[in-house]
């Protein structure tokens, strides 16, 4: 268990960037690894089957990328292997750590996406200012990092999706706990109103169906209470003019607004980049950045490899990705906690939006990592036959 705290305490640091040293950090889960290695040999075939496609998906992208983002292509194998290794053989133990790991992931996310907000507006004033002095929809870090919009919303993604556990903390009178994951929900979508982003829009409106599926035909009361919360929260932010974005206030001159109202989907870059990548596989089919897109990256997991390293690479992170869903599905099929699989459809919700709208591997390979050390423990948990429940 000592091991355990300590993986969780580097969990932490890695996630915080402390002094901005997050890629080092990184490191500091490799002698877990060595020192829990030999418990490997309890591994189902299936664990063994995903942990080598991964090891494929790395070899081939380094090879082909020509030794360019070895840490990026091989720090998911040993977040996998960590995730895995670092539970205790004991059932009802396993599940309670793999739950404290994920709220702590959970939280410490969002604190670090809070912290990263808050730091700029205390140096800058306002959204506006920062902004204008980065030249684009960019944060100052606490690190002395510059943050995008992109990479902070997947830091507030956890957050935005969490009305599902709310609903279940409310059911279960969890009061604090509530609370906590209401002001958290409050805050990262004022946050993400402001830094005008579409991608958060989207998970809370999947998240808000997560949480009708989850709750459907008990107490909907909850549900809208939670909805009317959201809107009024929206509600309240658009009378807000302390931290509008520019001068006069207006509904139609808010970023966020202007970037909805004058979406045109068949003319969306990212929609256009995937079109010009998937005509052009056969061209390109080693990637190498030589398709004609318009933009840096395609904003999609799986596609913005494609565009990098090729179709080999593509094809092995593909079948990672189903395998892991697959595994994800066997565990929400068994007798074991109902709050740990709310907890992780919702963060699932968050990865997969953010997966296919955004650059992860190339921009914040951090949230592919959690993934992945995610995963792990969850291949654990279905090793270990898990019948626990409360």
């Amino acid at each position: 268990m000592r091991l355990l705290r300590v993986t969780q305490v580097i969990l932490i640091a890695l996630i915080m960037n402390i002094f901005g040293l997050r890629t080092w950090i990184s490191f500091l889960l490799i002698p877990t690894i060595l020192i829990k290695i030999k418990d490997i040999k309890l591994a189902s075939k299936s664990y063994f089957s995903t942990l080598i496609i991964l090891i494929l998906f790395a070899l081939s992208s380094i090879l082909i990328g020509r030794m360019n983002g070895i840490l990026r292509f091989g720090f998911p194998i040993i977040f996998f292997l960590t995730g895995y290794l670092i539970l205790p053989k004991s059932q009802i133990v396993a599940i309670k750590e793999t739950k404290k790991s994920m709220m702590l992931i959970f939280f410490t996310m969002s604190l670090y996406g809070i912290l990263v907000t808050a730091f700029s507006l205390l140096y800058f004033g306002s959204f506006s200012a920062t902004f204008d002095f980065f030249y684009g929809r960019i944060l100052a870090g606490i690190w002395g990092e510059s943050v995008n919009a992109t990479t902070l919303v997947t830091f507030h993604s956890f957050s935005l999706a969490s009305l599902p556990l709310l609903s279940i903390q409310l059911k279960k009178r969890n009061f604090l706990t509530s609370v906590l994951l209401a002001i958290l929900f409050i805050i990262s979508s004022l946050i993400s109103f402001f830094v005008a982003s579409r991608t958060a829009i989207l998970i809370i409106l999947v998240a808000i169906v997560y949480t009708l599926i989850v709750n459907f035909s008990k107490k909907l009361i909850i549900i809208g209470s939670i909805i009317s919360i959201f809107l009024g929260t929206i509600a309240l932010v658009l009378r807000w003019q302390i931290l509008a974005i520019g001068g006069d206030f207006s509904i139609e001159s808010h970023n966020l607004l202007v970037r909805l109202l004058s979406t045109d989907l068949s003319q969306d870059y990212r929609f256009n980049a995937w079109a010009i990548i998937l005509r052009n596989l056969s061209n390109y089919p080693l990637g190498q950045r030589l398709a004609p897109i318009e933009i840096s990256y395609a904003h999609n997991l799986w596609l913005d490899i494609t565009y990098e390293v090729g179709i080999i690479p593509t094809i092995f992170l593909l079948v990672f990705t189903v395998m892991t869903i697959v595994n994800s599905i066997n565990i929400m099929k068994k007798k074991i906690n109902e709050e740990i699989k709310i907890l992780w459809g919702s963060m699932n919700v968050s990865f997969y939006i953010i997966f296919m709208t955004e650059p992860i591997l190339q921009v914040n390979a951090l949230m592919f990592f959690v993934y992945c050390f995610i995963c792990g423990m969850i291949f654990k948990i279905k090793d270990l036959e898990l019948s626990y429940g409360e």
